[in-house]
C-alpha cells in the first residue's frame, strides 16, 4: 500500500487520512476476492481433471478391450484374411501387391477384405449395443 501511495501525483486533500483507509479497504477486498475467484478456479479445475482422468482411463480400457476383440475376430477369419487386413487397412499396401505377395487374384483379396469388413461391422455393431 505505502508503493502505491507513494506513486499519488495528486493532491488527496481535504482528507488524507481517509483516502488512506478507503485505499486499505479496497486493497483488501481486492485480496479477498482474488483469493476468492483463485480458489474456485482450483476447485473447479481439480474436478474437472480428476473426472477427465477417470473418463479418460475408463476410454482407454473400453478401447483396448475393444482392439482385443477386433483383433481376436480377424484371426478367427483365418490368418490370410488377416493379413491382407492388416497389410492393407493399417500398412497402406494396395490390393494388386498384396495379391502378387501371396500368389492369389486380385478378387480373393477383394473377397478377404469384404469378410473382414462384414465382420467389423458386426462387432461394431456388438459394441453400439452395449
Amino acid at each position: 500500500m505505502w508503493i502505491k501511495a507513494s506513486a499519488i501525483h495528486r493532491d488527496v486533500e481535504p482528507s488524507p487520512l481517509n483516502y488512506l483507509f478507503r485505499m486499505a479497504d479496497r486493497m483488501l477486498l481486492d485480496t479477498y476476492r482474488q483469493h476468492a475467484r483463485r480458489s474456485e478456479r482450483d476447485t473447479n479445475w481439480a474436478s474437472v481433471y480428476k473426472s477427465e482422468n477417470t473418463a479418460l482411463a475408463d476410454r482407454q480400457l473400453i478401447a483396448r478391450e475393444q482392439v482385443n476383440v477386433v483383433t481376436q475376430r480377424l484371426r478367427e477369419l483365418g490368418p490370410r484374411v488377416e493379413y491382407v487386413f492388416w497389410r492393407y487397412r493399417l500398412e497402406g499396401v494396395e490390393q494388386r501387391e498384396i495379391a502378387a505377395e501371396l500368389g492369389v487374384s486380385l478378387s480373393t483379396v477383394e473377397k478377404d477384405l469384404r469378410k473382414a469388413y462384414g465382420s467389423l461391422v458386426d462387432v461394431k455393431a456388438g459394441f453400439d449395443a452395449v
